[in-house]
């Protein structure tokens, strides 16, 4: 942008802008701007200030009182400075505070002005640091084609707060469609002087022909007394003599001068013969008036040079008084008269076009279709074109560098044929398609078919761009090419189309984003059944979508024994005045009538609100409201509210989108609050059953959980249980077997030795003998007899040692708690285990370390601790075949660490026990495994929670185990792991347990 020079320099604002005039007409377009900065950006104040010869003012200003609009002069005077320094289109400051905290801190004004603002203006000016002070304020600023701010809209907010993108995007477009309307503003108030011009040009020419007239009196007086053969040369215009045939017969050295020719060339020759075929008819019915006793004729036609070309001249003729067959005629060249008169007039034409073109683009009625067919029917009318058409790109989500399809929206006219001009474009097809793929406008001849010699149209398209992006393309053709002015406007009029089209858009789709919002909001208040979360959410979320300080809902109770009013809910500014609690009725009739009649109040101005009853207007000054909005509700059940939205800093001017946009949300409210009754009632009549089932609920779900941990118990009660009465069975048949093994032993051993005896008395039996002999394998039989009788005596051993684990590790006769050897237990449990850690194949198998301490005798459920140690012992079974990848399958990012770590070919259990001075016995069982993850770690005893596949795990054994040390015997259960290092279990009891545990 180019700068502006404030102070007394070499250049001032009257120098600078004499020819920038500011239509006065466009102030309501002024406050429309205004009024649309406030509402995209969503802020109680908005000011536009327009430069002009005068200096800065204020044209149009929302939400100030009048006596202090002209204290913010110097404020819009300094942000246009810093707009100056300012490399983008749009400054934003969020928070003026944070800027002058920082620069009374110290901060380089470097640091500073990342935005481009003036921080010691932050520090200095009063109304940074007045209240109610300017905490935020965006600008941007409104550039004429000369490139130079001719002014700035300002959205000023008493409190930081931030844009988002949607809003910034908006205040964006805004700025490029405020500085096109001011632009052609200015340009209808220059066309109004170009045209007093023309008509002063109109008043000259006439003052001419007065000169012309007096002139031919004053040579008839001369040639009367000269003889008439200088007179020609008295006057630098062209002066001849035609005889009644049209020949010349004088002329003086002017047309020499002028046209070239020497005085032989011309004369005897016809008059007509000059003149510009087009201009002969005019010319020979003007001359033909001197024969009908017209005393002087005036006209203007073109007179051919001896070069080819053609002037203007303009013609004052006369009959000689004293030669009846002879015309004086006087030409003056006018050339240049005319061509500037043709610009005048083309000006003039196009400034209309201009007008219509922004006329049609700034309505908002109609659709985008209807606007754009009004702009071509402006270009036919005001340019003689044959035909004209405009179409818009399709808007797609995604990459905007990649050109979409083309629609005509709007078309006058004869349109050239479907191929060369289809409604509907692909992306670079035919001419328009090219106009959009190259973005460069075209002028061009179009030939007639048959005839390609013969050009019979011409065609301009222009490409329709806002920052960057092609919206369309404008395409018209008539029989005459187009001049460089016209051309000019045309390129202004695709410029200002591409606004337009860009500006609808992000209209629509501010209304989409509206009605999203509404649903959004509405899905907000509807989300949830309770009155107080649905009235709490509403007056929240509608202070934020209007930025108001109060936000209220008042209930009305219009009881025939007792009526009330009360202000239940309310999100305001801190610094606003609350207004919850019960209203007193007398002071508060005036609200009854509008509440009950159900009719919208909306006050911008408390002081100036004519149709205001005085009660009502004293109701609310006493609330500090300085301009609000009252929406009523009533619900299908009767209940009466409203909400109330209030200013009590500013005033504000309330738009009807906003109006609309809170009526539907209070409609939408008025239905979530008939569900939440709805829901309310059916609450209060099923309070009681309501308040069993929770209890209910509660208790099944302990239920459920106190289940499944009895059945995990029970389950292993029973299998306890079992394992004893199967040892016990076993027992007694093991015994009987082992008792009898010693006697089979001797008895076979006996008739091996008869059979000894047998073979050497009788080394040759007899062939039946013999061969039942063979037929038995004798001598195989009395060797392998006795190595199975000692096989088993060995396995009835084992079983004996088994059934003796076996009721050690169940000990279901121990109900209560006794003295007990932990280490036994241990024993048992690594002894019933031996089978998952023994070494085959290639395995080596698994160690345990036992680290035994001297430990007493333990009161204690020794059946459940050898349960808490087979869960522990199991699961550190687990983890190491994990480790060796047999278990579960191993993650491939850990296969790494598996081959690498120690524990994968030397896996180890370490037991330790020992007793601490707190007259505690601690049992640690540790393995060298993978490990358990933080996560899983934090989860490790909670009921059902298991890392292991289905049908593998039911996620009670460290549960049950938790319960059993913590709940039963009064002591600590943890864990200790980290991954890749493994994992020990820390289990911690008492010796002599506090007498509460049972």
């Amino acid at each position: 942008m180019k700068t502006v020079v404030f102070e007394n320099g070499a250049v001032r604002l009257k120098d600078r802008y004499r020819h920038h005039q500011i239509n006065l007409t466009a102030d309501i377009a002024c406050d429309d701007l205004t009024r649309l900065a406030a509402a995209v950006a969503q802020t109680p104040v908005a000011l536009l200030c327009l430069l002009d010869a005068s200096g800065v003012r204020i044209s149009s200003q929302v939400g100030l009182e009048s006596a202090a609009v002209e204290s913010y002069l110097p404020f819009c005077t300094q942000t246009i400075k810093d707009l100056e320094n300012h490399d983008e289109p749009l400054l934003i400051v969020e928070d003026t505070l944070i800027n002058q905290s920082l620069n009374n801190k110290g901060v380089s004004d470097q640091s500073l002005n990342n935005k481009g603002v003036s921080d010691q203006y932050f520090v200095s000016y009063k109304l940074i640091s007045t209240s109610p002070q300017i905490r935020f304020y965006t600008a941007f600023p409104l550039v004429n084609h000369q490139g130079i701010i001719s002014g700035v809209i300002l959205a000023i907010d008493w409190g930081p707060r931030e844009l988002n993108v949607q809003q910034k995007e908006a205040l964006k477009g805004l700025s490029r469609q405020a500085s096109t309307q001011l632009a052609l503003y200015t340009k209808v108030a220059n066309y109004a002087g170009i045209a007093t011009q023309y008509q002063e040009l109109e008043a000259s020419c006439q003052a001419s022909h007065q000169e012309l007239e007096e002139l031919k009196i004053a040579l008839d007086r001369y040639r009367s007394q000269s003889g008439g053969n200088s007179s020609g040369e008295l006057s630098g215009d062209l002066i001849c003599v035609i005889s009644v045939d049209g020949y010349l017969k004088q002329v003086n050295s002017s047309f020499e001068k002028t046209l070239a020719y020497s005085i032989e060339e011309l004369l005897d020759r016809a008059f007509l013969d000059f003149v510009h075929p087009e201009d002969r008819t005019i010319t020979i019915a003007e001359l033909e008036k001197l024969t009908h006793k017209t005393s002087a004729i005036c006209f203007e036609n073109r007179y051919r040079g001896k070069d080819g070309s053609y002037k203007w001249l303009s013609w004052n003729a006369f009959p000689l008084l004293e030669e009846e067959d002879m015309v004086y005629a006087i030409a003056r060249d006018i050339t240049k008269t005319k061509l500037r008169k043709a610009s005048l007039l083309e000006r003039s034409r196009v400034s209309t076009l201009e007008a219509d073109i922004g006329a049609a683009l700034v309505s908002q009625n109609g659709t985008l279709s209807e606007s754009l067919t009004e702009c071509t029917e402006a270009i036919i009318r005001h340019l003689h074109a044959i035909g004209a058409g405009i179409w818009t790109v399709e808007r797609t989500v995604g990459n905007l560098s990649t050109l979409s399809s083309l629609e005509l929206q709007g078309s006058t006219g004869q349109l050239l044929p479907a191929e060369l001009f289809p409604r509907h474009v692909a992306p670079n097809q035919g001419i328009i398609g090219a106009i959009a793929q190259t973005r460069q406008s075209i002028n061009t001849s179009l030939s007639t078919p048959g005839n390609d010699k013969i050009p019979s149209t011409f065609l301009s398209g222009y490409p329709l761009i806002v920052d960057a992006r092609v919206v369309g393309v404008m395409a018209l053709h008539s029989h005459q090419p187009f001049s460089q002015v016209v051309n000019g406007v045309l390129g202004w009029v695709a410029n200002t189309m591409a606004l337009a089209i860009d500006r609808v858009w992000a209209r629509e789709e501010l209304r989409s984003r509206r009605e999203a919002l509404l649903f959004q909001l509405a899905s907000q208040i509807r989300n949830s059944l309770e009155l107080d979360t649905i009235l709490g959410t509403a007056v929240k979320e509608i202070r934020s979508l209007l930025r108001v300080d109060n936000c209220s809902f008042l209930w009305y109770f219009p009881d025939a024994n007792w009526q009330s009013m009360c202000v239940t809910h309310e999100a305001r500014n801190p610094k606003s005045q609350t207004l919850l609690g019960e209203c007193p009725l007398p002071q508060f009739n005036p609200l009854v009538k509008i509440i009950g009649n159900l009719q919208p109040l909306r006050i911008e101005d408390i002081r100036e609100g004519a149709d205001l009853e005085p009660e009502l207007r004293s109701l609310l000054t006493d609330w500090g409201m300085k301009s609000g909005l009252i929406l009523p509700l009533k619900t299908q059940t009767g209940q009466l509210g409203a909400i109330i939205c209030s200013n009590s800093h500013n005033y504000r001017l309330w738009s009807d989108p906003e109006v609309e946009l809170l009526q539907g949300v209070v409609d939408q409210l008025a239905i979530a609050i008939e569900h939440a009754e709805l829901f309310a009632k059916t609450r209060a009549s099923a309070l009681a059953a309501q308040t069993q089932a929770r209890q209910l609920e509660t208790a099944l779900r302990d239920l459920r959980q106190t289940e499944a941990l009895l059945i995990q118990t029970d389950k292993m009660s029973t299998i306890g249980q079992m394992v004893a009465g199967i040892a016990h069975e076993i027992n007694n048949p093991v015994n009987f077997i082992t008792g009898n093994l010693l006697h089979a032993t001797n008895y076979i051993r006996d008739l091996l030795n008869l059979i000894n005896c047998y073979q050497q008395h009788y080394p040759n039996p007899v062939r039946e003998i013999q061969g039942c002999i063979e037929e038995i394998e004798l001598d195989f039989l009395t060797e392998d007899l006795p190595k199975m009788m000692s096989s088993m005596q060995m396995g009835s051993d084992r079983i004996n040692e088994i059934v003796v684990s076996l009721r050690n590790f169940s000990r279901v006769d121990q109900d209560e708690m006794k003295p007990a050897n932990i280490h036994e237990g241990i024993d048992s449990t690594l002894l019933i285990l031996r089978n998952r850690m023994k070494p085959y194949g290639n395995y080596p198998g698994i160690t345990p370390i036992k680290e035994y301490g001297n430990l007493p005798l333990v009161d204690c459920y020794i059946g459940q601790l050898n349960q808490v140690f087979m869960n522990i012992i199991s699961n550190a079974i687990d983890a190491l075949e994990e480790a060796r990848g047999e278990g579960q399958e191993v993650r491939g990012e850990e296969k790494s660490n598996i081959s690498s770590h120690p524990s994968f070919f030397a896996q180890k259990i370490w037991i330790r026990t020992e007793v601490l001075k707190n007259n505690q016995v601690v049992i640690r069982i540790r393995d060298n495994g993978l490990g358990i993850p933080k996560n899983v770690l934090n989860r490790l005893f909670d009921p059902f929670f298991t890392t292991k596949p289905l049908g593998k795990g039911t996620g009670l054994g460290l549960s049950i185990s938790h319960q059993i040390i913590v709940e039963k015997h009064g002591g600590v259960l943890q864990c200790i792991s980290e991954p890749g290092k493994g994992t020990e279990f820390w289990i911690s009891i008492p010796i002599f347990p506090p007498p509460r545990i049972d």
